[in-house]
């Protein structure tokens, strides 16, 4: 079992002897790699957040261990927003660490 937290892949070398009736053996060394798949804790979930107009509304969007994010080796390393056109048309603003920006539309272009 690995280390908790980790996805190393385990490497192992496994020696394998075989022996005839007659006593003749023959021995034979294999690398064995057991690839370590990621599990992510944190489920999906829902939040949610008020707001007063004309105000900053601060976004509840980080979840917490009732949301399923118990592992402190897991960190959260992109977020999307999605909301309607007409409040990206009536020209809110998304603030970041102190840094305002307008939302816009974002066009998904298939592969």
């Amino acid at each position: 079992m690995p280390p908790e937290g980790s996805t190393d892949d385990i490497h192992l070398t496994v020696t394998i002897v075989v022996t005839e009736d007659d006593g003749n053996s023959l021995t034979v060394n294999k690398d064995v790699i057991i690839h370590i798949e990621p599990k992510i804790d944190a489920t999906d979930y829902s939040l949610s957040s008020r707001g007063v107009e004309d105000q900053n509304v601060v976004v509840n969007w980080r979840p917490d261990a009732d949301q399923g994010y118990t592992d402190n080796n897991e960190e959260i390393t992109a977020i999307t927003f999605s909301m309607a056109q007409s409040a990206i048309d009536a020209g809110y603003t998304l603030t970041v660490s102190g840094e305002s920006t307008p939302l816009a539309s974002v066009v998904e272009k298939p592969y």
